[in-house]
């Protein structure tokens, strides 16, 4: 094992950008943990933020690394940029799929292998999950459908009881669908944000009673615990129905569920 100092990092990092012929801008930099924990944020311009139904989501490129051990030297795609301990957890709980690391031993250097070839596929998929919430863009989803599809997504089968708790949940994210934070309730994409913000800001991840320790529990909810699980598994679910060509199928199903419970609310 051999520490590398954070400005060696960061020379080889910006040195290779500037051999791609990129344009760029440190965000941010800094450390943490004592010196334990080193940071940094980059947007690579023109890729910094892409308009998508109207809505601006920012894309960054995060670089970290340990000299304790507990980290690799990373350089991940992050919707989210670092500034302190909570956003260095949570950027890495959002990461895509591909980043660049160097294991740092004595013959390692600091080359950065593959870096061009791993650029290339974060872009890529920064477009392909650009095309996604396009997709969901394009397929209409009025309030009665979104309530069918998220007690569908809920997992609770037909002729099952479905609990008061998770009735609620599907009434409370249907309702979003329209009153949602930019939503109009008229898509797929207006559902997905609903579930976004009830698993964020919402009581997805626990009522809010002010104090500083129910604060913290939301955020540990929503960007590393349940409400994490679940805004990832939507995007998976709706994905999936498209694809099998079952979104009319999975609507009659929640119908279903949410008849049973209502005939047992009113009974």
């Amino acid at each position: 094992y051999c520490s590398i100092e954070n400005g060696r990092l960061m020379e080889a990092v910006c040195g290779h950008l500037d051999n791609e012929g990129l344009g760029y801008n440190i965000q941010t930099a800094g450390t943490l943990k004592d010196g334990k924990l080193f940071f940094a944020t980059i947007i690579i311009d023109g890729e910094e933020e892409r308009l998508i139904n109207g809505d601006m989501f920012k894309f960054y490129l995060n670089v970290i690394q340990s000299h304790d051990g507990s980290y690799s030297i990373m350089m991940y795609d992050s919707n989210m940029r670092i500034v302190c301990a909570n956003t260095f957890r949570a950027s890495l709980s959002d990461q895509g799929d591909i980043n660049i690391k160097i294991r740092k031993t004595k013959n390692a250097g600091l080359a950065l292998e593959h870096a061009s070839e791993t650029l290339a596929s974060i872009y890529a998929g920064r477009d392909v999950f650009v095309q996604l919430l396009q997709r969901f863009a394009s397929v209409e989803c009025d309030a009665v459908k979104a309530e069918q599809l998220i007690a569908a997504w809920n997992g609770v089968e037909v002729n099952c009881d479905l609990s008061t708790r998770a009735f609620n949940t599907i009434v409370s994210i249907s309702d979003l669908h329209t009153t949602g934070i930019g939503n109009n309730g008229e898509t797929l994409y207006d559902l997905f944000n609903a579930v976004t913000q009830y698993y964020t800001a919402g009581d997805g991840t626990g009522r809010d009673n002010g104090t500083v320790k129910r604060n913290w529990s939301k955020f540990a909810s929503a960007e590393f615990g349940t409400g994490a699980d679940k805004k990832a598994s939507i995007a998976h679910w709706l994905t999936k129905v498209l694809d099998d060509n079952t979104l009319n199928e999975e609507a009659r199903k929640g119908e279903l569920i949410m008849a049973d419970k209502r005939e047992l609310i009113n009974a």
